[in-house]
């Protein structure tokens, strides 16, 4: 009986990361320089799920869909390329700051972008013209930087806001600039923070309310829709009645400055003019 000899050849066996497949060389060069990898070297897919912040700033990068792969993303810098759309960025629920500045956007769907209070986008650069930021009975939820920073046209500007402006003339008066957007029956409030309450409009662009306060003080200013308020804090102080005397064909004023002359409801320039 012949005798079989069975030799088993064990060979090397090497288990090698798993790589991911770049669709964009630029978007893969720039996370390449971030890992501290040469131009040769392959990319990890771990290193997907744990990079947090990338500056990818002046690449020339046209698409981000590879950006979609990074779940942990929480700040990018994407300023300085030639980016025509960056939708891809709304599935990043982690994201918060996005620098998109001097690209080619002609539009941003920014009501795509996952609801959160921390979201900064810098966007000016572009070519937007119109940014709605709106979400049903609520204030912007975004911080844009750069709106009316846009390369050929004034966009126009929907955000849900409340901003009071003092008057330089007079320390009581005030102009509140408002604007909010809902769907709903909800009747948008203003309340002026002394017991005085009027009805806002809520079409999503500016409007602008006057008023005066009749005692000095700070008045917390609020601009409500449904359960939704937005805040702002103004400071009357009331200045006394000035002493007003007449003296050597002058009128003097016991205030040193702010003070205007009236001739017959005209502003005077020059009160020896008139006298």
């Amino acid at each position: 009986m012949k005798n079989i000899l069975f030799i088993i050849l064990f060979l090397p066996f090497v288990l090698s990361a798993q790589r991911t497949v770049f669709t964009d060389t630029l978007t893969k060069y720039c996370l390449l320089e971030h890992l501290g990898l040469t131009a040769n070297d392959t990319i990890p897919t771990v290193a997907l799920d744990t990079t947090t912040v990338l500056n990818c700033s002046g690449y020339g990068i046209k698409t981000i869909t590879d950006l979609a792969s990074f779940s942990k993303l929480r700040s990018i810098d994407l300023s300085y390329n030639a980016l025509q759309d960056v939708t891809i960025l709304a599935s990043l629920t982690d994201l918060r700051y996005a620098n998109l500045s001097n690209n080619l956007l002609k539009s941003i769907d920014v009501l795509a972008f996952p609801e959160s209070d921390t979201l900064t986008l810098v966007v000016g650069g572009n070519y937007i013209r119109d940014f709605s930021l709106f979400r049903n009975n609520t204030f912007s939820i975004f911080t844009l930087i750069g709106t009316q920073n846009q390369r050929d046209t004034n966009p126009t500007i929907r955000l849900n806001y409340l901003k009071a402006i003092p008057d330089t003339n007079n320390c009581n008066s005030f102009k509140i600039k408002y604007a909010g957007w809902t769907n709903s029956n909800a009747t948008p409030m203003i309340k002026l923070g002394n017991g005085t309450q009027v009805n806002g409009i809520a079409d999503g662009f500016t409007h602008t309310l006057n008023y005066s306060y009749s005692n000095a003080g700070n008045y917390v200013i609020s601009f409500s829709i449904g359960d939704s308020i937005k805040k702002d804090t103004v400071q009357s102080e009331l200045l006394s009645v000035p002493t007003i005397l007449y003296r050597n064909d002058s009128l003097i004023s016991s205030y040193l400055t702010g003070n205007q002359w009236f001739y017959n409801g005209v502003l005077m320039d020059s009160i020896k003019t008139y006298l």
